[in-house]
């Protein structure tokens, strides 16, 4: 029996405060720029997923955050083992010159979702809507 080597990745649902909804970074992929993606990349050996993930949030986005959750994990195979995917939810703090040049747009969930080229990504996203809605909605500044 082969053994299947799986790949471990990170990846953020960044996440700020825009008028009266939140809204969510996207970033175009590497190898197609034309495609949308949720910023995301490999875990290095030793690093903890959600560091990995805010790493790789700051190299293609230019973004700082803070995780406020862990939002879903995705599995699925590769022409060469498999991929485990984790995403973690992400406050938007500030931003910072990133290390990618990569297109990055802020917008709407439901725009990112139409946006977003993979279904995995799309449903991880749909899912934790609730989640940054909950959550945007306690950090919105206050009038009075």
């Amino acid at each position: 029996m082969a053994i299947v080597r799986t790949r471990r990745q990170a990846g953020g649902i960044v996440f700020r405060w825009e008028g009266d909804a939140p809204s969510v970074l996207i970033v175009s992929a590497a190898r197609n720029p034309k495609r949308w993606v949720l910023p995301k990349g490999s875990v290095r050996r030793f690093e903890r997923a959600a560091y990995a993930a805010l790493r790789e949030v700051e190299e293609e986005a230019g973004v700082v955050g803070r995780i406020v959750a862990p939002a879903s994990v995705v599995e699925h195979a590769t022409g060469n083992g498999r991929v485990r995917l984790e995403y973690f939810l992400i406050e938007h703090l500030r931003d910072v010159k990133p290390k990618e040049k990569r297109r990055v747009q802020w917008c709407p969930v439901e725009d990112a979702i139409q946006l977003l080229s993979y279904g995995s990504a799309r449903k991880s996203l749909l899912d934790a809507n609730p989640q940054i809605v909950r959550y945007a909605r306690k950090r919105q500044p206050h009038e009075g």
